[in-house]
């Protein structure tokens, strides 16, 4: 089953993942979101429980080359053509996992870059395969949780062309804004640190080489977004990108970072 981001069922991490339920979210409260369709978690089910059956034997590699190389039915590709339709290429598909809205599952997946739509049905089953990864593996014992227990949708967006992205969170009063020249895919893989600026409470931006790289229009206008988007959402950090001087936000999440004293508060994403 296929879900356009915009349908009510995509607030539910169950079936959309935590990834995709949040950018739901944010798309109802008017936030720059581009538009996507989601593969419901639920058809990742069979393909999960092959990479489970094949991982005594065949270990990480063989697990991901069973679910990776599998084929999806004719129905399901023919659902995924007509709803991404829409969609221009090139686009991204990202994993979306009911585990995601916790952030130590932050980069676990596989995202696939500059997709077309006749490679859509092989990137969806690689996500799907990336759970069974030496290092996604490890995180799924470091948790006592079993691969097979997890599912995973999929989100499909078109591709942006940034000129600059980065992340930013929320702490306390102060927003802090982290950013690369480009796709921010770098600074969130941890090949690039970034260079880091901060906006205060009363509006100042801080940070030189931030500022030097990205501008305080940007810097302020990531920080502008992200606050409302606490306001509406109850997410405090963000991936985000810059294109033109217009900012996107690429995913959202609620972190530990809290205002001191203040209780942690997860906003239910199934209404």
């Amino acid at each position: 089953m296929i879900f356009d981001l915009d349908d009510d069922r995509c607030l539910d991490p169950g079936r959309a993942g935590a990834k995709a339920a949040w950018l739901a979210r944010g798309r109802r409260s008017g936030l720059p979101i581009l538009p996507g369709v989601v593969v419901a978690a639920d058809e990742s089910i069979p393909y999960v429980q092959a990479g489970v059956d094949a991982l005594p034997k065949r270990g990480s590699g063989g697990a991901r080359l069973v679910v990776g190389q599998a084929l999806l039915p004719d129905s399901l590709r023919d659902e995924i053509e007509r709803s991404s339709a829409h969609l221009v290429a090139p686009m991204v598909v990202r994993s979306s996992s009911p585990l995601e809205g916790s952030g130590e599952w932050s980069g676990a997946f596989t995202s696939y870059l500059e997709v077309n739509h006749a490679e859509l049905p092989k990137a969806v089953t690689g996500c799907w395969a990336s759970m069974f990864t030496v290092a996604t593996l490890e995180r799924f014992t470091a948790v006592g949780i079993e691969p097979g227990s997890a599912t995973m949708a999929v989100l499909i967006q078109s591709a942006l062309m940034p000129d600059f992205g980065g992340t930013a969170r929320i702490d306390g009063d102060e927003t802090t804004v982290i950013g690369v020249a480009g796709s921010p895919a770098p600074l969130v893989q941890g090949w690039d640190p970034g260079v880091h600026g901060k906006v205060t409470p009363t509006g100042e931006i801080l940070g030189a080489e931030a500022i030097a790289l990205m501008g305080e229009s940007i810097i302020g206008a990531v920080a502008a977004i992200l606050r409302h988007a606490r306001d509406t959402t109850g997410a405090n950090s963000c991936e985000w990108a810059a294109v033109g001087g217009d900012i996107f936000l690429l995913q959202l999440l609620r972190t530990a970072e809290i205002r001191p004293g203040e209780e942690p508060v997860i906003p239910q994403l199934t209404g």
